[in-house]
């Protein structure tokens, strides 16, 4: 009983936490979106979407890596991390705005350039 209290709580805290981020993310996105890829089918609310969809998947494939980080160590984990993102984010883009693949990428170019960093950060 109280380990399903304690995720109860676990999970309100991520969500009290990344609902606000997702609506600041979206913001983000639409402005990446309408200015660097020249998308012109984005939205706020589907940026909305691409974020939390990618945000879903990066939970998903990143959970292994986070199981063995220790094994495969601390700065591999976090580029294999830094590669699962951007590429979420750049299909997540591609499928919900419905653009060209570059787009998508030029989109996300500043995204990843912010991964790169943390990866970069680790070492």
């Amino acid at each position: 009983m109280n380990t399903m209290i304690g995720g109860g709580i676990g999970i309100f805290f991520v969500l009290m936490i990344m609902i606000p981020v997702s609506f600041v993310g979206a913001a983000v996105l639409l402005l990446f979106a309408k200015y660097i890829g020249k998308i012109e089918n984005a939205r706020y609310w589907n940026s909305f979407a691409i974020f939390w969809v990618a945000s879903i998947l990066i939970m998903i494939l990143s959970f292994p890596i986070l199981l063995n980080i220790m094994g495969i160590g601390i700065p591999i984990g976090t580029i294999l991390i830094a590669i699962i993102s951007s590429v979420s984010y750049i299909v997540s883009g591609k499928f919900v705005w419905k653009c060209e693949w570059m787009q998508s990428v030029k989109t996300m170019i500043p995204i990843i350039a912010f991964y790169v960093a943390l990866a970069l950060v680790s070492y």
